[in-house]
């Protein structure tokens, strides 16, 4: 691959990280993380509602708190990531698999705004 002067003070600017993503056009391991949260969470919603997995997941844990912020769940976590890819009514459109990975999964590898952690 040759590069001219144009090019070349293009690619100098750019840092290694993005460097890499430039050339191979790989998503990064954050998009792939969150990715696969997204995608683990169409499986828990598909999944019959007396599984302990769907259960535990989903439900609002009883008893008291301690003192301070209360830990972050990791459906917390998801739901910021679909804000942030702009879907709505993610029960909906995780009902359906294949409408699932088009819109949230894909779209998350896809996504710069998930990059900020």
């Amino acid at each position: 691959m040759f590069l001219i002067s144009d090019d070349l003070r293009t690619v100098e600017t750019f840092h290694g990280q993005n460097l890499y993503q430039w050339l191979y056009k790989e998503p990064q391991v954050t998009q792939v993380i969150r990715s696969n949260r997204l995608r683990w969470l169409g499986h828990i919603w598909r999944s019959p509602e007396n599984n302990q997995t769907r259960a535990y997941t989903f439900k609002n844990p009883m008893g008291s708190r301690t003192r301070g912020r209360p830990p972050t769940r990791w459906i917390d976590d998801v739901e910021n990531d679909l804000k942030t890819l702009n879907i709505k009514n993610w029960q909906r459109v995780a009902a359906y698999r294949w409408n699932w990975r088009k819109r949230a999964v894909d779209a998350a590898k896809t996504c710069n705004r998930l990059l900020r952690l």
